[in-house]
């Protein structure tokens, strides 16, 4: 019979579940959150909690430089609490009924402070439990560890060397409630006691509430109701303060604010036509992507309602990066076979994933595309026709003021007129054109979009007064005086810039408008303006 062989699991393991985990300390929060809402679920299905009465609440201290994250689920049984805490990756949780289920994070504390205490209270008991971690005890033997050839400490040692276990008796024998506590969080690590940091990470990233600004929460509420959905929701507070998703009615662009005008669903189903998981999204004019510090940006994926990555999560299931920068919006994982992995930055690879990422990226790729596409092309379109209003409207009023220089500068501007009026004219087509593809089809969310921005930008009305003329074969050449009237105000009309200058003979102002069309050769429109302006003020 073959030995039994002794292995070892090294301390740097230590490291790899604390340290080496995460990129980025608030992280902690998500981790320590999901397994409070565990307890609390806990609560709920043995009766210990009424329906809707758990809660997480986390306090900062910036003078001691402390953390607590309290909840008042189960809590642990004194007789359990060792077994339970002490023991490494060995949780009790059921893969796919949990948020949690490895028994790992609940050491990513240990990275970011001095000593990492976990209490606990089970309701029927009168003690209070407490386990104390040396968390620079540990990192201080790791290190040596890893830098030492003569230091060999397994994580059984370096466990045994930094726990302390002790107790207190409580008066309360009804109450249940555990607790995480972080001692002299490290200087480095300060946005972690930064009270808006931590809201605007968990107000994205934690299983609570839609905020009361979105004024598509109810309708996102009552699709969840209508189609027998589950939306994990729980009242987490920091320092007092309720934390509520920060879903706005309104995004940023690099050319301002565009504005959500209504949410869009769909389900994603296996090849057994079983739900995987649901997505709603926000629709806007989609003319440009969100900017990357407006902190709704990305199409969101969440598992048990809590997220899974960061914003760009989803980004290579679009055909292109960009892609989800154009949206706000969640997709939900339903299925229990979507398992988040340890980082919880991504799910396990596995036949359910692979369905997953098929279905989505087809979405994405197809409509979603299509839809953003739709959006940024018609909206430019219209950006084309107005440019033409205005450059025509310039076009008269210099005209009527006399504002040109000579005749070549009012032939180039008409040239100008003339090009954009081609192009809005193509622009036009192609409204029309989109507009008449999706044109009936009313849930459609590119139909919507379209709809949308040609309602409220009136590009409709300019196509409505632009087809007679287009339909009388008139050319595109801009309105111009009629040199066959004799009144007064033509010849007014037909007065270059130069006339105004009364103060100089007709031979200087000959001059004048010579050395004005070479200088306006040379710089740009704006500062030609000037020039003409300083001019009229000498010489008027």
């Amino acid at each position: 019979m073959e030995d039994k062989k002794n292995y070892l699991i090294g301390a740097n393991i230590l490291d790899n579940l604390t340290t080496g985990m995460y990129t980025d300390s608030r992280i902690i929060f998500r981790e320590y959150i999901q397994n409070a809402c565990d307890s609390i679920d806990q609560a709920y299905k043995e009766g210990i909690l009424a329906p809707k009465t758990g809660a997480v609440e986390i306090y900062t201290d910036t003078i001691e430089r402390s953390i607590v994250i309290h909840d008042n689920g189960m809590g642990i049984k004194a007789d359990e609490f060792d077994r339970t805490l002490g023991n490494i990756a060995d949780s009790d949780k059921t893969l796919g009924e949990t948020k949690g289920f490895r028994g790992i994070g609940r050491l990513c504390g240990l990275a970011y402070c001095k000593t990492l205490v976990f209490s606990a209270k089970a309701k029927g008991e009168n003690t209070i439990s407490h386990m104390r971690f040396d968390a620079e005890k540990m990192r201080h033997l790791v290190n040596q560890n890893q830098s030492r050839t003569d230091v060999k400490y397994s994580a059984v040692d370096v466990l045994t060397a930094i726990i302390t276990r002790d107790s207190e008796p409580s008066k309360d024998i009804e109450d249940h409630w555990f607790e995480v506590k972080l001692v002299s969080v490290n200087e480095e690590n300060h946005e972690l006691l930064h009270k808006m940091s931590v809201i605007d990470y968990l107000s994205f990233v934690a299983p609570v509430p839609f905020g009361k600004n979105f004024s598509y929460r109810s309708i996102i509420y009552e699709y969840i109701k209508k189609n027998g959905l589950k939306l994990d929701e729980y009242t987490i507070k920091v320092d007092g303060d309720q934390i509520f998703k920060d879903y706005k009615t309104h995004v940023s662009t690099g050319k301002g604010e565009d504005h959500i005008f209504d949410v869009q669903f769909k389900e994603l189903r296996d090849d057994r036509d079983e739900l995987i998981a649901w997505v709603w999204y926000g629709l806007r004019n989609f003319q440009y992507v969100i900017k990357a510090d407006d902190p709704q940006r990305g199409l969101r994926l969440r598992k048990e309602n809590i997220q899974i990555g960061n914003e760009d999560a989803l980004q290579r299931l679009f055909r292109e990066d960009r892609g989800t920068h154009y949206f706000i919006g969640e997709v939900h994982a339903v299925s229990r076979d979507l398992i988040p992995n340890s980082q919880r930055d991504y799910f396990n690879e596995n036949n359910i994933r692979n369905v997953f990422e098929r279905e989505a990226s087809q979405y994405f790729g197809e409509t979603l595309h299509r839809l953003y596409h739709a959006g940024n092309d018609v909206s430019s379109a219209i950006d084309k026709i107005e440019k033409y209003k205005n450059q025509e409207k310039e076009y008269k009023k210099k005209e009527k003021n006399g504002d040109f220089i000579d005749t070549r500068q009012r032939q180039e501007a008409e040239e100008k007129v003339k090009k954009a009026k081609r192009t809005a004219d193509e622009a036009k087509k192609k409204i029309i054109a989109t507009t008449d593809k999706y044109h009936g089809d009313e849930e459609s969310p590119i139909n919507k979009v379209v709809t949308r921005i040609v309602e409220q930008r009136k590009a409709d009305r300019y196509l409505a007064d632009n087809d007679e003329g287009k339909k009388g074969g008139q050319d595109d050449t801009p309105d111009k005086p009629n040199d066959q009237t004799n009144g007064s105000t033509n010849k007014k009309m037909k007065k270059h810039w130069v006339d105004r200058l009364s103060a100089v003979n007709s031979k200087e102002r000959k001059l004048i408008s010579r050395v004005c069309g070479v200088i306006r050769e040379c710089v740009d429109e704006k500062t030609m303006e000037i020039i003409q302006q300083k001019l009229e003020e000498e010489f008027k």
